[in-house]
Parts: C-alpha cells; sequence; structure tokens
C-alpha cells in the first residue's frame, strides 16, 4: 500500500512550481496514452471518507474528472484509465499513480465525441446485489476476500482490526447491495476502504504514528481550523439504535457527560446480540481510544501522493504545529498542482456511517436469532414508509 517515490519527486513537486508537470491517462483497453503534450488539459481527482460528516465504516468511490481535446480519436467510454502525473528528476520524467477509473457510458452524448469526461474508480464495482456463496463459519478477512472476488476486485491486505472475526450464518438476506456488506465489515474494523492500484485496503488512522508529511506556509495558500476534536475516551456498540439495553459500552475512568467523546457503532450487521458485541467491544475501544486531531483545511500546492487516512502536520504562519489526517482531498492538474485537504470538526458523540438498501423511501428493522450451534442467523424484517412498530416473534 506504501507508494515509494523520492525524495527529489517531492521536492520538485513543491519548489519547482513554474516548471512544467507532466500528466498521462492511460487507456488500459487501447494501450493507448493521452498526455499533456498532445490531448490533456486538466484533470480533478475528488476523494473523500466523509458520508454525512462520518469516516468509520465508509465506501466513497473516487471521482475523476477533467477535459481533454477530442474530435472523436479518444474512445473513453466504459474504458478503464489508469491516471499518473509526473515532473523531470534528475533530466528523467518520475511518475507517481493516481490510480485508476471507470469511464462509464453516459445517459446522452458519447463520451468519445466529448471534450469533458467522468469516472469512478472500482468501488464503484460493489454496486450490485450481494449473493451468499460462502461456508459457514469464516473469518472475516476471507469473507471479505470472497466478496472481493464476487465483484471482480483484489483485496489488497488480509491484516485489519477483527479480521479474525468469526461470521457464524449469513446476515445479509434483504437483497442488499456488495457495498452494503463492505460498510458493515469496515465499521467492525474501525475503518473505511480505499482502492490503491486497483486493490482494495480497510484503512484506519494511525493514532500513535508519526505524521507522513508536512505542510507549511511555504506551500498553502489558505489555512484555516476548528476546535480539537478527541481525544476519544468512549465507545459504544448498540443495536436498533432506538431501542433501550441493546447496547455495550466501555470508557475511559472518569469520564462525565461534560468531557464523553465517543465514537459509537449503530445497527452493525454482524454484532447483533449481546454477545457478539462483547467480543469485540474491548479490542475496538483500545484501538480507537486517544483519538485527537484539528479539524483544518488546507489549499495547497506540490502534493499529489497525499492519500486518505494519511496523518500529516500543518503548520500555520507562526509555524506553530498542528496534528490532523487527510479525510477529504481534492487534487487538481492542468500543468501545475495544486489541491485541497480537510478533516472536518466532528461532534462528541460521533456514529459511524451505516448504509441501507434505500435511506430515502425505506427504513429496515431486523431483529436476530443467532443459532450459535448451526451457525444459522434468523431474520424478521418489517418495512414501512412512514412508522415503525416493533415486531414481536
Amino acid at each position: 500500500m506504501v507508494i515509494r517515490i523520492s525524495i527529489e519527486f517531492k521536492k520538485q513537486c513543491k519548489e519547482d512550481i513554474s516548471s512544467l508537470k507532466y500528466g498521462t491517462l492511460h487507456i488500459k483497453e487501447d494501450n493507448k496514452d493521452i498526455t499533456e503534450s498532445d490531448d490533456l488539459k486538466d484533470f480533478k481527482i475528488t476523494s473523500s471518507c466523509y458520508v454525512n460528516d462520518k469516516f468509520i465504516g465508509t465506501t466513497v468511490a473516487k471521482k475523476i474528472t477533467g477535459n481533454i481535446l477530442n474530435d472523436g480519436q479518444h474512445n473513453l467510454e466504459n474504458k478503464n484509465i489508469q491516471v499518473k502525473t509526473g515532473t523531470n528528476v534528475n533530466g528523467n520524467i518520475e511518475y507517481q499513480s493516481l490510480d485508476t477509473y471507470i469511464i462509464p457510458k453516459p445517459n446522452s452524448d458519447e463520451v468519445s465525441q466529448k471534450t469533458q469526461f467522468t469516472g469512478y474508480d472500482y468501488m464503484i464495482k460493489f454496486d450490485i446485489s450481494y449473493v451468499d456463496r460462502v461456508t459457514y463459519p469464516i473469518r472475516m478477512d476471507d469473507y471479505l476476500e470472497e466478496l472481493c472476488k464476487q465483484v471482480g476486485v483484489v483485496l489488497g491486505n488480509k491484516t485489519f482490526l477483527n479480521n479474525d472475526y468469526m461470521i457464524l450464518g449469513n446476515p445479509f438476506t434483504n437483497n442488499e447491495s456488495c457495498k452494503t456488506v463492505l460498510s458493515n465489515i469496515c465499521q467492525l474494523a474501525l475503518g473505511f476502504a480505499v482502492f490503491e492500484e486497483e486493490k482494495l485496503y480497510i484503512k484506519n488512522l494511525d493514532i500513535n504514528g508519526a505524521p507522513l508529511e508536512t505542510i507549511d506556509g511555504n506551500n498553502y495558500m489558505d489555512f484555516s481550523s476548528n476546535n480539537v476534536f478527541g481525544p476519544v475516551n468512549s465507545f459504544k456498540i448498540q443495536m436498533n439504535s432506538e431501542v433501550d439495553g441493546e447496547e455495550s459500552v466501555r470508557e475511559e475512568t472518569g469520564v462525565t457527560d461534560e468531557n464523553r467523546c465517543q465514537i459509537s457503532i449503530s445497527d452493525n450487521y454482524f454484532l447483533n446480540s449481546q454477545e457478539q458485541r462483547e467480543l469485540v467491544i474491548d479490542k475496538m475501544f483500545n484501538a480507537i481510544k486517544g483519538l485527537t486531531y484539528l479539524p483544518v483545511k488546507v489549499n495547497y500546492y506540490g502534493y499529489p501522493w497525499l492519500k486518505l487516512g494519511d496523518k500529516i502536520k500543518v503548520l500555520d504562519n507562526n509555524d506553530k504545529e498542528y496534528i490532523t489526517y487527510v479525510m477529504e482531498h481534492i487534487f487538481e492538474y492542468n500543468g501545475s498542482y495544486n489541491g485541497t485537504v480537510e478533516s472536518k470538526a466532528l461532534t462528541k458523540t460521533q456514529s459511524t456511517y451505516h448504509s441501507t438498501q434505500n435511506i430515502k423511501k425505506w427504513k429496515r428493522q431486523t431483529e436476530l436469532k443467532v443459532d450459535k450451534i448451526n451457525g444459522k442467523i434468523t431474520q424478521l424484517t418489517q418495512e414501512t414508509t412512514k412508522h415503525e412498530e416493533k415486531i414481536a416473534k
């Protein structure tokens, strides 16, 4: 997952802003390049791990938009486009990969006749209905690997929090999407899903490690900040969030209503009983407690290698240091580099993202009963549009 680029490459990106930066769109199916020296004008890549101001359990596809000079000779429609950018290092062009994107077929004008294009990374492959085809019980990492095979992608790393969690049976029996399944796995791992080099990873915020990059006043135009979020001192897992008593909580000693900073997981499909919640809550609390960062927004130039989740240090004009994370990143190329990094302010009771099948029309209430001997899960579901009513069985 670590992208290896030279120190000189970073220096050129940040300091030599007057020289041309190189860009390439490689059409994999045609083995064809569109570069800055011919028809590539510009592109913008937008990535985020936010959904409704939540970052745990999210599965957001990176988006690319751009412009090319095109009189019909470039057909991007339904193609896989590898994107990279680079700079001259000691007489040679060193490139940085910016991942692969699918340019979907539009509803109207043909992409091949347009100068503008839009694409998404491989996360969009999870937008299909999930089909249960595993044998239970099964480890979570093996389950995720099988999910990736079902949608046609490669799992980059099987090492993540709770990767050894044993799934006893299939809880996804209501025509959920593969993205909903992935979201619930990410919740259990206290992370979010990202694609890098066409491989899926679950990424976590590094609480105890050193910052990977420093952005100071020499390389940004604007810098703004908010109040510090954290440190996290409370963690809650709850099922059927409107029902009292169906929750497990861990807190540091001495936490009060005034100083509580809580991360919570709601309605996770796997953690459907008190017993299942107690199996994982201590490990999850220990992994998330102490999370602290300064919400910032920085408009920079010269950092094409920044990735979602990277821990960074930002210096203000007085060289005061702030620690934060890349939670939203907009990178723009037009012969030079500029972009925006943002980590938004969160509430002191931060919930995780919960993916539903159709959040606008349906509210889904599920009661699960686990048969531990046979590893079966029985499910009772009621769908309503305006009112919810508890079902007893």
